[in-house]
């Protein structure tokens, strides 16, 4: 564990660096981060948790994730150093699940596949198109759906390889595949991909599963909280109106980079099998 938080320090401290050389401005007044600085500046504490915590925002259903938003916002406020800071840590912590999920790709972890790993972290991480995306200190949400993605993806690589199948192994890639949707709304076919590729698991492995019956009732659990959660998203009175659901856009931002994911996770669950 200090092994990790000492390179996530070191990385978050890279980046820092980077986005100071490259002047890299926070967006702090853009669209929802400016809304919750009005709120907290105004002190409209009860209409912040109306617009954010008791019913989605715009197909968003992450009350907990909005509500420590809403409290660094009153924390940090114009402080552009601050939102850096925590810019660069959002981004050390999705090169990081980025490194993991490629690093458990490898049927043994070793340096090289650790060099692979980290290295297409920082590929993704540092493009254009993701520091301007995490420029907007709101979409830091999305980074941190994307981060919880990929390290679902590697339990369940972790899972596959194991010599006996355990409802333990079978719970954290599920828990994880919903704490997604607790980040962004496109959580949702994270969760979704997990739930599918589990099944795909326990049903490839049910004869060397321990406990069968309880990964049984936790994918079953695991499907209903998912859908629960998603009926709670599509409620937003602004997507009715218009007759149409913002979350299908949020779902196109990350559902191809997800598949993605999932997909090689898939597959090598089923090469495993055969090593």
């Amino acid at each position: 564990l200090g092994m990790y938080l000492v390179a996530l320090f070191a990385m978050t401290a890279a980046f820092f660096a980077l986005y100071l050389v490259l002047g890299v401005h926070p967006n702090i007044l853009r669209a929802e981060s400016g809304l919750m600085l009005e709120l907290s500046d105004s002190g409209r504490y009860r209409d912040f948790v109306q617009h954010f915590i008791v019913r989605d925002h715009n197909g968003h259903y992450t009350p907990i994730a909005f509500w420590f938003e809403y409290q660094q916002i009153g924390l940090f406020r114009m402080n552009e150093t601050a939102w850096l800071i925590r810019n660069a840590l959002v981004s050390a912590i999705l090169a990081g699940s980025i490194a993991t999920f490629f690093t458990n790709l490898w049927a043994t972890r070793s340096a090289w596949s650790w060099i692979v790993g980290i290295s297409v972290g920082l590929v993704v991480v540092c493009q254009p198109a993701m520091t301007e995306l995490l420029n907007w200190p709101f979409m830091a949400l999305q980074g941190m759906c994307m981060s919880v993605g990929y390290l679902a993806a590697a339990a369940l690589l972790r899972t596959s390889r194991t010599e006996r199948l355990t409802w333990a192994g079978i719970a954290v890639p599920l828990a994880l595949g919903y704490g997604s949707m607790h980040f962004f709304g496109a959580g949702l076919p994270i969760s979704l991909g997990v739930i599918a590729a589990a099944v795909a698991l326990l049903w490839l492995r049910r004869t060397e599963a321990d406990r069968l019956w309880v990964s049984i009732g936790l994918i079953g659990f695991a499907l209903i909280v998912t859908i629960g959660h998603a009926w709670f998203m599509l409620q937003s009175e602004t997507e009715r109106a218009a007759g149409g659901l913002d979350i299908l856009v949020a779902v196109q931002r990350i559902g191809t980079l997800t598949s993605e994911m999932l997909r090689a996770a898939t597959v090598g669950m089923l090469s495993s099998q055969y090593q």
